[in-house]
């Protein structure tokens, strides 16, 4: 609970971060092999699924914004060198 002056408020993402990480914990007991990616088909939000991962403990796997074209083999050459340090 937050309080702000003389009122004690909760945020609606907290309140859905707790509820769905029991259901997450129940997913991660019974199908322990993909459990991710189910509960990631049911969540409200990718913000509330990555809330509830970082509570459990779990590791949460970030997309690339962007995606990378080369031009030619020199452009390649060097992906390929700042992709392997």
């Amino acid at each position: 609970m937050n309080k702000i002056s003389k009122s004690y408020y909760v945020y609606e993402v907290e309140i859905f971060t707790e509820l769905e990480k029991e259901y997450a914990l129940n997913l991660r007991r019974n199908y322990p092999a993909h459990w991710k990616e189910m509960y990631k088909c049911v969540t409200r939000s990718e913000s509330i699924y990555n809330l509830v991962l970082i509570q459990i403990g779990e590791e949460v796997v970030y997309k690339p914004i962007y995606k990378v074209k080369t031009r030619g083999s020199k452009d390649e050459k060097l992906l390929q060198e700042l992709l392997s340090i």
